[in-house]
């Protein structure tokens, strides 16, 4: 049922709340929060593609919030990001938004797709890896105590132990001369993580590595040794190699900040420091 709901927010047949829009003149809203991840992938895709002044960015709070009434008409999920369109489309999760994105604008360069098929296979399984198995953990690194992160349930340890060993299997991925040899669009060198290419791999996981390389080390981890690749990417497109890209870090790492002058890491680590006693 709740698909076939899903369904009929995707076709656009519920144009009865389209009134959302605040814009007459824009192409879509996106509703998100400059600190997720998540809606960075597409705010990530609009930037790149200079659509920055054609779509609206707005939090969900200008709805009541995520589990407000407006908003869950549009999203039943509850989460973000969400984008409606100016011609009545409703479409949440932030990998489909951003392949709707990219094929409303085609024409519009870049493409985020590779030019070979080997930078193709090596986008599409980022992307795979990342939303199979590092966001359902993720929150394990910034949610307070006695939250459940997928199916580590409270086990804070085990999810962030997932998370660096999906990163570690990205990190072969990317360094593995072996695989990605005579392919023009290597994933060992270049800028972005195909090569030269800014691909959809890019967008998504580059959002996650910004949280990944400022709160893994609350735990005790360090990537400099363990993932120098995937370190050297990240230091790369936040220190300026891709404009669009130290943008996003910049609005992530903004809502970041706000949460450490707020002491969100202090029960956080305090429970961790009983898990490490524990052992």
């Amino acid at each position: 049922m709740l698909i076939n709901t899903l369904t009929i927010f995707i076709l656009g047949l519920t144009a009865r709340y389209t009134h959302s829009l605040t814009s007459t003149t824009s192409l879509g809203t996106l509703y998100d929060i400059p600190v997720s991840n998540h809606g960075a992938r597409a705010r990530y895709l609009i930037k790149s593609k200079g659509l920055q002044k054609e779509y609206n960015f707005l939090s969900p709070q200008t709805l009541g919030g995520l589990k407000s009434s407006d908003y869950l008409k549009l999203n039943p999920q509850g989460k973000m990001p969400l984008l409606t369109t100016s011609d009545g489309l409703i479409i949440p999760e932030s990998d489909v938004i951003c392949r709707f994105l990219l094929d409303k604008h085609i024409s519009l360069a870049p493409s985020f797709v590779p030019s070979t098929l080997r930078g193709r296979l090596l986008s599409d399984l980022i992307v795979r890896i990342h939303d199979q198995y590092i966001t359902p953990t993720q929150a394990a690194m910034y949610r307070a105590p006695g939250s459940v992160f997928g199916a580590f349930g409270n086990d804070r340890k085990g999810a962030i132990e997932e998370i660096i060993k999906q990163l570690g299997v990205i990190e072969s991925l990317i360094s593995d001369e072996k695989l990605w040899s005579g392919s023009s669009t290597s994933g060992v060198s270049g800028v972005y993580l195909c090569g030269d290419e800014i691909s959809l791999a890019d967008v998504t996981l580059f959002p996650t590595l910004v949280f990944t390389e400022y709160m893994l080390p609350k735990f005790g981890f360090e990537t400099a040794q363990a993932l120098p690749r995937l370190k050297q990417y990240h230091n790369g497109i936040s220190g300026g190699a891709c404009k669009e890209g130290k943008e996003i870090y910049e609005e992530i790492m903004g809502g970041i900040k706000g949460w450490e002058d707020n002491g969100r890491w202090e029960p956080i680590l305090e429970e961790w420091r009983e898990i490490q006693v524990a052992q």
